[in-house]
């Protein structure tokens, strides 16, 4: 069976307010404790870089990325976890610029010499 970005974008989209609540309550015991600051971490500096996030879901990861100094950029392919992700930004503003986006259509609208860093905390 092969799956498409249009079927993932609707199962991540149909499970995006429980995933947004997994991950805000601190229920993603790994996503804040082990693998997020391991990844943070092995971001490197953040100050000024200009960073895209693949897969941002409800924005966890790339709003640590923002909080570290550097400009993100994040692509999701589900419409409804960007829709959590821009609430976030709208309780906490950190400038980061959301956008809807299938990972395998990256070439065909951004340009990877423009950013410094690319990641993706469990999206790849």
């Amino acid at each position: 069976m092969k799956f498409s970005g249009s079927d993932s974008a609707a199962a991540w989209s149909e499970g995006a307010v429980a995933w947004d609540t997994f991950v805000e309550s601190g229920a993603d015991y790994y996503r804040r404790e082990v693998h997020g600051p391991a990844l943070l971490d092995a971001c490197g500096p953040l100050r000024d870089q200009r960073v895209l996030d693949v897969g941002c879901g409800q924005g966890y990861f790339s709003r640590q990325l923002a909080a570290g100094g550097a400009k993100v950029i994040t692509i999701d392919v589900a419409s409804k976890l960007l829709a959590l992700a821009e609430a976030h930004e709208t309780q906490e503003r950190l400038g980061i610029d959301y956008r809807t986006l299938d990972a395998a259509a990256i070439a065909e609208h951004l340009s990877f010499d423009s950013f410094d860093l690319v990641a993706g905390c469990m999206s790849l």
